[in-house]
């Protein structure tokens, strides 16, 4: 009997089931459903051309849908600067921003920001001898973004680097609210909004995840605006991909998504998104060696020693923990396990390219066989959650549970505690009253 569920889920989470959007059953009739709404759409579409008072009707029902909306986001954008004030105020706040603040500066002054010793005297006059100094493993593309950081002083990097947070934060919940087929009440989905854990720590530590998840939004978004093709592909165009190519700032996190969207490239050959992908990311590449010659060097010298030793969130961090093994075979070979079943499955059982919900469904997956990740990378789990929202909004309350148990585990806990906030969104992609009823049968 388990190994049926589990095989039932992770089939669905790899969106097998069905190539078509709306492959959940619709349990909640209350709220119209993808084809319903389209429908509706039509009929506004119909009686927009119409004049007199039934357009001018249309009118005040699409002003009063887009005031709700703009409040909203007025509200959520209050709160976010309300949190990245109260993380000015505090002394132990962005601690992870340091980092990028220091290795900026080295960046520019011509120092190596991959060093231990470099990055110390650039942190210790700011928060003490007593602390360790917090090294940066990101690869050579994030100069791009923190390189600027290291022109202004630490007070002033951190503040505009906060707002920049709040601004992709609002861009994506401003891109997931647009879109019509939100069955679940608005009130728990702003509810959700400001309890998402994940985002408040990324605030809160002045992380630079929340770029992954632009770079997840900007994909998503302009593939939703692309049209469906007579061959049944949907191309989001260049800038689908140019948006998907922030991502490489922490390639790992996610590997099954990659994977998928280059096998879907080849097979399916909407070239223009893989393009765009390639083309940000050779830019991102290419930006600090105009700079740095001697970048991805350093970078290479410090691999040498990686950090196997974190204690993270990931499946392969917690085999190190079952099997005492701290080495890179153990760290990486759920990844590896997972890549040659996503390139096998992907090959042989492909779906549509551009079918957002079934990549979107691949992060979750993503984060638990990464061999490095941390609370604030989870982030990207947003466009799950809206997913849910769409197609089975029975489930939302799971996550909004999720939320406030994650903010009651302390952090002197570690973050390797809260494996399970990524299975708990996996679970709820899936509906289980009509596995239920495939058992009764």
């Amino acid at each position: 009997m388990g190994c049926r569920i589990g095989t039932f889920i992770l089939l669905q989470a790899l969106s097998l089931s069905s190539p078509y959007p709306d492959v959940l059953p619709r349990l909640d009739r209350s709220r119209p459903g993808p084809a319903k709404a389209e429908r509706l759409h039509f009929g506004v579409e119909r009686l927009r051309k119409k004049p007199g008072a039934a357009r001018g009707r249309v009118h005040r029902v699409e002003m009063a849908s887009m005031t709700f909306r703009t409040i909203l986001s007025f509200i959520f954008l209050i709160l976010l600067l309300l949190v990245a004030a109260l993380s000015l105020s505090e002394d132990t706040a962005i601690v992870d921003f340091i980092q990028y603040w220091a290795a900026g500066k080295l960046f520019i002054e011509g120092g190596n920001p991959y060093d231990a010793a470099s990055m110390a005297s650039l942190e210790h006059p700011l928060w003490g001898a007593n602390h360790f100094p917090i090294l940066l493993w990101n690869p050579p593309p994030v100069f791009t973004f923190i390189a600027p950081l290291g022109l202004f002083s630490y007070a002033n990097a951190r503040f505009i680097w906060l707002l920049l947070n709040g601004a992709i934060l609002l861009f994506a919940v401003m891109g997931e609210l647009r879109q019509p087929d939100i069955r679940v009440w608005r009130p728990l989905v702003f509810f959700y909004l400001v309890t998402f854990y994940p985002a408040l720590l990324s605030l809160h530590d002045g992380q630079v995840s929340p770029l992954l998840l632009l770079g997840v939004s900007m994909y998503l978004y302009f593939e939703r605006r692309a049209k469906l093709s007579a061959e049944g592909r949907i191309d989001g165009g260049y800038a689908s991909g140019f948006g998907l190519s922030l991502t490489i700032l922490k390639p790992h996190l996610l590997f099954l998504f990659y994977t998928r969207f280059f096998i879907e490239s080849l097979f399916n050959k909407p070239w223009r998104p893989l393009l765009g992908f390639l083309g940000g990311a050779v830019f991102l590449l290419i930006f600090p060696f105009c700079f740095r010659a001697d970048i991805y060097d350093l970078y290479g010298a410090a691999l040498t020693a990686p950090p196997i030793y974190w204690k993270t969130p990931t499946i392969g961090s917690f085999l190190q923990g079952m099997t005492g093994s701290d080495t890179m075979l153990v760290r990486f070979m759920p990844t590896f396990v997972a890549v040659a079943f996503g390139i096998t499955i992907f090959t042989f059982r492909r779906v549509p390219f551009g079918f957002s919900e079934a990549l979107v469904k691949l992060i979750p997956l993503s984060l638990l066989f990464s061999p490095y990740g941390w609370v604030f990378d989870q982030i990207l789990l947003l466009p799950v959650a809206f997913v849910v929202a769409r197609k089975l909004p029975q489930n939302f309350l799971i996550l909004i549970g999720a939320n406030l148990i994650a903010a009651l585990v302390p952090r002197d806990a570690g973050a390797h505690t809260l494996i399970w906030y990524p299975v708990v969104y996996l679970l709820a992609l899936h509906d289980f009253r009509a596995f239920r009823k495939v058992e009764a049968k």
